[in-house]
């Protein structure tokens, strides 16, 4: 098993070309634990605010993972966050599993019925790591414009505050004028089930509405109804992109009581060759 003294707290330090915020640990133990319960500290920023971490380990437990001798942590991760001046205090119950050879294999947190977990699926050497981080990384909800249907129609954006929001951070209820029965109603108008072909899956449009409540920089994520990759259709997916582009009603996401530039979509749920469904 594990000696008791071979857990070490490594520090951490993002790529700040690849994270849009600095990490560092600002208050630890001694890197090397041999049993007594400890604390260490993690503060993050960025140009929105700051998140303070303190993690800490109270007791341990021995385990065997895929023939790999291991170490259980258990202990608490309290979090204070502060944005737009706005303080928010969680605190969580922390499970850490670390794997001889392996590092951090899995960890829990749990806070109020919620569960938040992850689980090493792929490891990278520390060269491809470091080479990843020279590259540039995009959010989750980037859009590549170049590979937009509208790519050559010009979209003015706004960019309060230099940054791209997403539709669900606003305040407003609505996202269209009419809500979703007005999507439906746009949407079985212009519908043409022969240019369906059959097809079955899910069929996202991701796009961008700017402040102005309009609409442009149409992108597809295709998926069956197993959720796995394929590929739709391509007069099916340009039929439902006209469609798309039809609906001028958007209301642009309000921050903080100001319009501003942000990501949407809309998801085609398709069975047989029939339209049974359009998300969110």
């Amino acid at each position: 098993m594990l000696r008791k003294d071979d857990f070490v707290l490594l520090e951490e330090k993002s790529l700040s070309k690849r994270y849009p915020y600095d990490t560092s640990i600002t208050d630890s133990v001694t890197h090397r634990w041999s049993g007594q319960p400890f604390r260490h500290q993690k503060l993050k920023t960025n140009e929105w605010g700051s998140t303070e971490e303190n993690v800490y380990i109270n007791n341990f437990k021995d385990t065997i993972i895929m023939d790999r001798p291991g170490l259980i942590f258990y202990g608490t991760r309290e979090e204070t966050s502060i944005f737009n001046s706005d303080t928010t205090i969680n605190s969580f119950n922390n499970k850490s599993i670390y794997l001889h050879g392996l590092g951090l294999y899995q960890f829990s947190n749990k806070i109020e019925g919620t569960h938040y977990w992850g689980e090493l699926v792929e490891q990278i050497t520390l060269d491809d790591f470091l080479k990843q981080g020279e590259e540039p990384v995009h959010r989750v909800a980037y859009i590549d414009t170049s590979q937009a249907f509208d790519k050559d129609i010009p979209l003015s954006l706004c960019m309060v505050n230099n940054r791209m929001y997403d539709y669900y951070n606003g305040s407003q209820v609505e996202r269209y004028r009419g809500g979703k029965k007005n999507i439906w109603d746009i949407t079985k108008r212009q519908l043409k089930e022969e240019k369906l072909f059959n097809e079955s899956g899910y069929l996202t449009f991701r796009f961008i509405v700017n402040c102005k409540g309009q609409a442009g920089k149409y992108i597809t994520e295709e998926a069956d109804l197993d959720f796995q990759r394929k590929e739709f259709n391509s007069e099916t997916a340009t039929h439902f992109y006209k469609i798309l582009r039809s609906m001028e009603d958007w209301i642009p996401t309000n921050i903080n009581g100001e319009d501003v530039d942000a990501y949407f979509y809309l998801t085609f749920k398709l069975k047989d060759g029939k339209l049974i469904e359009i998300l969110p």
